[in-house]
């Protein structure tokens, strides 16, 4: 899928390369905004999704009711902190193939591994 690449769009790629916390759309529109009074969260939110169907960002589904989005395309994994919702890449690799008969029937075309745990800033008041 082909796609141009706007000035809005190069901002927004820009701004996600430039921010690890995996921000919201919402996130992302607020910044952009500033930059591009103009611009509307649904240009935001298309772009975004333009970006994930070119594989140039990942969607992230931490919390059912936000989307949050991560710019690291490559495959990698996540430890999402279950206190603030803090995410934070893994470049490790792990065994998650599954065999014929695991797999259900399933033509699996990917996986990914979530750990859930305590950042060091939340346990600290825990």
């Amino acid at each position: 899928m082909q796609f141009r690449l706007t000035p809005q769009r190069m901002l927004i790629l820009k701004l996600l390369k430039k921010d690890t916390t995996h921000p919201s759309a919402e996130d992302v529109y607020k910044v952009a905004k500033k930059n591009f009074p103009n611009i509307s969260f649904k240009t935001v939110y298309n772009t975004l999704q333009v970006l994930q169907d070119n594989r140039l960002i990942q969607e992230l589904i931490i919390d059912r009711r936000k989307k949050r989005y991560c710019p690291d395309p490559k495959p990698h994994h996540h430890i999402i902190c279950t206190e603030c919702n803090k995410v934070v890449d893994v470049h490790l690799k792990f065994n998650t193939r599954l065999n014929e008969k695991r797999a259900e029937g399933f033509k699996i075309t990917g996986s990914k591994v979530t750990f859930y745990g305590v950042c060091p800033e939340c346990n600290m008041t825990v």
